[in-house]
């Protein structure tokens, strides 16, 4: 910001010079006229161009200064409200983990019950298999020998 100040005082300074030296030029006029350089270069013209050239950059520069004050206050104002409310978004930053830890302890009783429900389901498909398997071998042991009863209409 120091440096657009600064640039902003070269060029106010520079302005001053350019109508001092303008002044100077058009009030002398002997080597003007003498040499027709009026034909070749209208005076009128190039002070104008040099008049709107430097207001142009020095609406540039304080458009540049506005634009870093405006900036600073919007920033003043974001860390006055944030500093403001530590306090409040500490407290939600707090209950924030104290939620995380409540879903991560739910999920981890979902995961246990799952996993003993699917366990169940192993142990109850694995007795069904040795009840069968002990079932099919009794039953090839009393059947051995016996002929099928004989069916009467």
């Amino acid at each position: 910001m120091i440096i657009i100040l600064i640039f902003f005082a070269f060029s106010i300074l520079l302005t001053i010079r350019s109508f001092s030296i303008t002044d100077s030029v058009t009030n002398d006029i002997n080597w003007w006229n003498n040499y027709k350089v009026y034909k070749y270069l209208n005076m009128h013209n190039v002070s104008l161009f040099m008049y709107v050239f430097i207001l142009l950059v020095n609406i540039f520069l304080i458009y540049n200064v506005s634009y870093i004050g405006i900036c600073l206050f919007i920033f003043f104002i974001l860390d006055v409200v944030s500093n403001s409310n530590k306090e409040f978004i500490n407290k939600i930053y707090k209950n924030s983990i104290k939620l995380k830890n409540l879903i991560k302890a739910l999920f981890g009783d979902i995961q246990i019950k799952n996993s003993q429900e699917t366990s169940k389901d192993k142990s109850w498909d694995s007795t069904i298999r040795q009840i069968c398997t002990y079932e099919s071998e009794e039953l090839k042991i009393n059947k051995k020998g016996k002929t099928p009863p004989s069916l009467k209409f």
